[in-house]
């Protein structure tokens, strides 16, 4: 495997580049991985990095025709400089660039693609489970985007072997800090209150280092078509606050109700896993309750400049 990850440096793809040092792409000749970044970054000996635009043309072409990859993995989107990355029009923009790179990628003989989707392409309003034969009905330009460009990325199954990953809600290390889990666990840690709704919503949380391992199974697989990613069962939001409480010892900090609901109304959101469960090797094995605890050390670490080696490149 010859792999191109764009967005390497953001969330998603930071987990997948600590896991990708941990196995055989990347490593002792058995692979290599290439990744694509708007500015220069040291990710470790493993990774061979390439400064570029994606939305340069001539430039993605140039790469593709120099590192021939067999396998992309795109991850790039919307940076965490767009506040309100729902709505913006910048997404419209993410499509044609996305667009330009796929058809770059299939030129110079690639083989596979995998393309992150997301949860919020089947809509935010209609509760219960998400599977992937439900017509997607997105109420968000974030979620059409992610939808056109879904379709597209089935439509080159034609010529490639491609895959759609939909993860749902992710939480771990490299996140962004003003995230929910990282805002409270930082909250908690300075021992300040933490005004929050009532969190009674049920959502499906996964921890990004399973989801790490899915698009990882995903790019070694040959299954084609769109894929759920989640726990496969959904758990108060609330609970998410009250674990990471009991975790810190300041579960009193914790102000359920101090805030108003947001707009995200559906009372259920959870995926259904078994097409990826069944068609590649992959499960959840991370349980909330560990993945909540090592990601409180991971941000304990950062904020006390303890983070493991590797972690501080974000």
């Amino acid at each position: 495997m010859r792999l191109l990850l764009t967005g390497a440096t953001g969330f998603l793809g930071s987990n997948l580049v600590d896991l990708l040092g941990h196995c055989d792409v990347g490593t002792d000749g058995a692979g290599e991985l290439h990744v694509a970044v708007r500015s220069p970054v040291d990710l470790g000996p493993q990774v061979t990095s390439h400064q570029l635009d994606l939305f340069d043309g001539g430039a993605v072409d140039a790469l593709m025709e120099r590192v021939a990859p067999t396998h992309l993995c795109h991850l790039a989107w919307l940076g965490p400089e767009h506040r309100d990355r729902y709505r913006s029009p910048e997404n419209a923009r993410w499509v044609e660039a996305s667009k330009r790179l796929f058809r770059a990628f299939r030129a110079s003989g690639g083989q596979r693609l995998v393309q992150l989707g997301s949860c919020i392409e089947y809509g935010n309003a209609r509760s219960g489970v998400r599977v992937e034969s439900q017509v997607l009905r997105p109420d968000t330009a974030y979620g059409r985007a992610k939808a056109q460009l879904s379709a597209l990325t089935e439509a080159l199954a034609v010529d490639l072997s491609t895959a759609v990953a939909r993860p749902f809600f992710c939480y771990g290390a490299h996140e962004q800090p003003d995230r929910l889990v990282p805002s409270i666990i930082l909250a908690l840690d300075r021992g300040q209150p933490i005004e929050l709704t009532e969190g009674r919503q049920r959502r499906d949380y996964l921890d990004a280092r399973d989801v790490a391992a899915a698009l990882l199974a995903l790019l070694r697989s040959d299954a084609t078509g769109p894929f759920n990613i989640g726990a496969g069962e959904a758990v108060e939001v609330r609970s998410i606050a009250e674990r990471l409480g009991r975790i810190a010892g300041r579960p009193e900090l914790l102000r359920f109700g101090a805030r108003p609901e947001g707009a995200d109304t559906a009372a259920e959101i959870v995926a259904d896993i078994e097409r990826l469960t069944t068609h590649t090797d992959w499960k959840p094995r991370i349980s909330l309750e560990r993945g909540l605890a090592d990601t409180t050390d991971w941000w304990l670490g950062r904020s006390t400049g303890e983070v493991r080696s590797g972690e501080e490149r974000r």
